[in-house]
């Protein structure tokens, strides 16, 4: 007698054989079966935005807007508002926070203080806020565009937090900001320290 196979197993495998034939078959097609998996991943995850955002984060995710351009995003449940820039990483950097929530696993027990060191614009600090209300926090962040942003970002939690617009390095040195040289880069700057002057 023919086992009944469970419905999520037939789905998978729909998408799977519709995967293979768009690829193999019309690959002009791909990109848009691609895109459109996108949009209905994005569709699931918006969820965590308040409704009233939720247009203008798909609009940002499909590269409109004006480089640089500040806009406000609100996650459901929360009245301050989360600043993000068109046409950046930020938006990456949002869904990897917020949505795909890299930072669940850790469990830091209610801690007295975190240290948040390259900051990017306060996302991950702004997470560890919301996810331990008790604690205060140092944020650290050397590029000028990002600290601008993550204070923004973090000006609701002021009495908790702590920024400095700076880097962390092993030893006392003059540092200097490496900038990738590639679009959406703004979670790639990195300091380097100057040889020819390091201090005691």
């Amino acid at each position: 007698m023919a086992r009944c196979k469970h419905p999520t197993f037939i789905v998978k495998q729909f998408f799977k054989n519709l995967h293979q034939a768009l690829r193999r078959h019309l690959p002009g097609y791909y990109k848009a079966y691609l895109f459109l998996l996108s949009c209905l991943w994005s569709f699931r995850s918006v969820g965590r935005l308040a409704p009233g955002s939720i247009l203008l984060f798909l609009w940002l995710k499909s590269g409109r807007g004006e480089r640089g351009d500040c806009h406000a995003l609100f996650l459901r449940g929360q009245l301050d508002p989360v600043w993000v820039r068109a046409k950046s990483s930020d938006i990456a950097v949002f869904q990897q926070i917020f949505f795909k929530e890299e930072y669940s696993q850790v469990d830091l027990h209610s801690p007295l203080w975190i240290m948040n060191a390259g900051a990017n614009i306060g996302m991950a600090s702004l997470y560890f806020l919301l996810r331990y209300p008790t604690s205060k926090l140092i944020a650290i962040e050397p590029s000028p565009s990002n600290y601008s942003i993550m204070r923004k970002n973090l000006a609701p939690y002021a009495a908790r937090c702590i920024l400095i617009q700076g880097a962390v390095w092993k030893e006392s040195a003059n540092l200097s900001l490496q900038f990738e040289d590639v679009p959406n880069a703004e979670w790639a700057v990195q300091v380097q320290a100057d040889a020819r002057d390091h201090r005691a």
